[in-house]
């Protein structure tokens, strides 16, 4: 019965997907970070990691295992994170005060102004002067420019290998990130401060894994198995928490630090992880869409 009602009634072809128009968003499950951004703009190809990915894996399971922080994965970090955890915990004195120090550091003036002209204050007049920007974004912002100026070098050594040829573009994408994060942080609940710095420490996370196949010398082969790239994202916010934990840079993200060193680190949650994945997610759209990567790489890297 049912095969005759199958050739009476035989069932519709689904009608074919429009074609996507050039430029046009991609859909969740074709999202870019789902994808080693930092190394490659390839879409995934397979599910099952390869015999060479495996063993990228088991030596970048191995440094985030170690018991102690891994030493030597972070070029200039035993000199900069200290500096920054004391200029962030310093009190400030009046706006005119701040200004005056401020106006001693010509890249952090700079960076103070840019800070208070972003979209993140969404201010509607000009801010041509360093009083009314430290008015504008106030201690935590221009403690988030001293963040800026301070952890810019580490991604601009621009060592050999893997690092070496996605520093640039982790720095570009660490930056947005930051403001996303910053103000998502805000929405949910969250300090600001703390979603700013998650957003620009984050992608420290993969410059230690990078760099610990750097170490052993294993390559990386695009394109990547959708097995392999998601283990790689976990294995990065496993290594950015033992990184947060160690370097306890504020009460907030050393919280998320011990959160996220879990086997299953996509699994928790809150609003400091919310806003941290959700500023991921759009800053890695914006910047490395698959269909613009040749343009993107050429500028960025």
């Amino acid at each position: 019965m049912r095969a005759l009602l199958q050739r009476l009634f035989p069932a519709r072809p689904k009608p074919p997907a429009p074609p996507r128009e050039q430029g046009a968003p991609q859909s969740p499950e074709e999202a870019v970070p789902s994808l080693l951004w930092p190394v490659a703009d390839q879409p995934l190809s397979g599910t099952r990691p390869s015999t060479g990915e495996q063993y990228a894996l088991t030596v970048v399971r191995g440094r985030v295992r170690a018991a102690a922080c891994p030493a030597g994965l972070i070029g200039r970090a035993p000199v900069v994170i200290p500096r920054l955890m004391a200029m962030l915990r310093q009190d400030n004195g009046s706006t005119t005060q701040m200004a005056e120090q401020v106006m001693q550091d010509p890249i952090l003036a700079a960076a103070v102004l840019r800070l208070s002209q972003s979209p993140l204050y969404r201010i509607r007049r000009d801010v041509n002067d360093m009083e009314t920007a430290l008015a504008v974004i106030g201690v935590q912002g221009l403690r988030a420019a001293i963040a800026n100026v301070i952890l810019k070098p580490i991604f601009q050594e621009r060592p050999w290998g893997l690092v070496g040829e996605a520093s640039g573009r982790m720095w570009v994408h660490g930056e947005l990130q930051a403001t996303l994060a910053g103000a998502k942080a805000v929405t949910l609940g969250a300090d600001r401060l703390d979603g700013y710095l998650a957003g620009l420490l984050h992608n420290l996370g993969w410059t230690a894994v990078l760099r610990s196949l750097d170490l052993a010398r294993v390559p990386l082969n695009p394109p990547f198995s959708e097995g392999f790239a998601h283990a790689m994202l976990r294995a990065r916010a496993r290594m950015f928490g033992r990184l947060m934990t160690a370097w306890d840079v504020t009460p907030g993200l050393t919280r998320l630090g011990r959160e996220l060193m879990t086997p299953a680190p996509d699994a928790v949650q809150g609003p400091l992880i919310d806003a941290l994945r959700d500023a991921d997610v759009a800053a890695t759209r914006t910047l490395f869409p698959i269909a613009e990567a040749t343009s993107v790489e050429a500028n960025l890297v």
